[in-house]
């Protein structure tokens, strides 16, 4: 997925006011459901991409915590916000839930990252409350473990060739 494709397509998904269902569908496809258009995320790694196709079979019912979440906060929930970061392949979909005292914001990042291809969801103080993919101190510096800051990815430096 290139950084001007996942501009272009937040760009298109600022339309939609109201999700009506986040869901995974296969081990690395998420469905975001927008009421009248359904888009796929699929988040394999070195490999990931977004499309729309309609006839999608649902492989199995997902129960981990990570599905749970995604039920939970993201299930008829209203959109604050879609927007692709400037200067890394993410794109970030805010959504505010509201319970009979208080309104909650959470934020579905898709991280197109090559082998660090990733979902999480963060709470408003960027704080992991779930991923699709945990990753331990070993594997990176960026630990995404639930109830841990995510830390942000620090930029490349672009060397411009004469």
């Amino acid at each position: 997925m290139k950084l001007k494709e996942l501009g272009l397509i937040a760009n298109y998904l600022q339309k939609y006011q109201f999700i009506k269902r986040v869901r995974r569908v296969d081990d690395n496809i998420i469905e975001c459901d927008f009421f009248d258009e359904k888009i796929y995320f699929f988040m394999l790694k070195q490999n990931g991409f977004i499309f729309k196709n309609d006839n999608i079979a649902v492989s199995k019912f997902y129960k981990a915590p990570f599905d749970t979440m995604l039920a939970k906060y993201f299930t008829k929930a209203k959109i604050a916000s879609i927007q692709a970061s400037p200067t890394d392949r993410i794109l970030f979909i805010k959504v505010e839930t509201s319970s009979s005292y208080k309104t909650n914001f959470f934020t579905l990042r898709f991280e197109f990252m090559g082998r660090n291809t990733n979902a999480i969801i963060v709470d408003e103080k960027n704080v992991i409350v779930e991923a699709l993919r945990h990753v331990d101190g070993f594997s990176s510096f960026r630990i995404i473990q639930p109830g841990k800051k995510l830390l942000l990815i620090p930029p490349k430096k672009i060397e411009k060739k004469i």
